[in-house]
């Protein structure tokens, strides 16, 4: 985990805060080219989906989406 958020640092994408309380911890904060780029990414996946998808009626796809957002929160 540690080398994804160097890796994610590196590309200036977040940036590590310390945590005043504690200062062995520290909260990840995104910044503006972070925030960016998750803005693109999910543009990509929402388009990954629709290709996918496209064969499903949207009703279907709609009740698909809701099924695997209840399996994931469980």
């Amino acid at each position: 985990m540690v080398a994804v958020v160097d890796e994610l640092e590196r590309h200036g994408l977040v940036e590590r805060r310390r945590n005043p309380d504690d200062r062995r911890a520290y909260s990840l904060q995104a910044t503006p080219a972070g925030r960016r780029a998750q803005g693109q990414a999910n543009k990509a996946v929402e388009r990954a989906e629709d290709k996918f998808l496209a064969q499903i009626p949207a009703g279907d796809r709609r009740r698909l989406k809701d099924l695997l957002r209840r399996l994931i929160s469980q």
